[in-house]
């Protein structure tokens, strides 16, 4: 599969926890993912910077949840003549 598949796989687990407020505690968290938890944390903390994901952890429940509903999306989004201006503002190449 390779390094990219691997990390898009473990992007997409670590969301699908989190969404279903499975996650445990961070410990119990990064077992599930196969990590540390300094690694944990790094995922964490890229998705709350560079997604601006809302990801808090719960004390009561004891796992981690988005404050609001949603989750993570990485794929093509393609311009259309509603969004073209939104995109080209996304577009790295500004």
């Amino acid at each position: 599969m390779g390094y990219f598949g691997e990390c898009f796989e473990k992007i997409n687990y670590i969301d699908y926890l989190i969404r279903q407020k499975n996650t445990g505690a961070p410990e119990d968290f990064a077992e599930k993912l196969q990590i540390n938890k300094d690694e944990l944390n790094e995922y964490l903390n890229f998705f709350r910077k560079n997604f601006n994901a809302p990801i808090i952890f719960n004390p009561q429940n004891r796992t981690y949840e988005y404050q609001s509903p949603g989750c993570l999306f990485m794929g093509w989004v393609g311009a259309t003549k509603q969004n073209s201006r939104k995109a080209y503002l996304m577009s790295p190449d500004y």
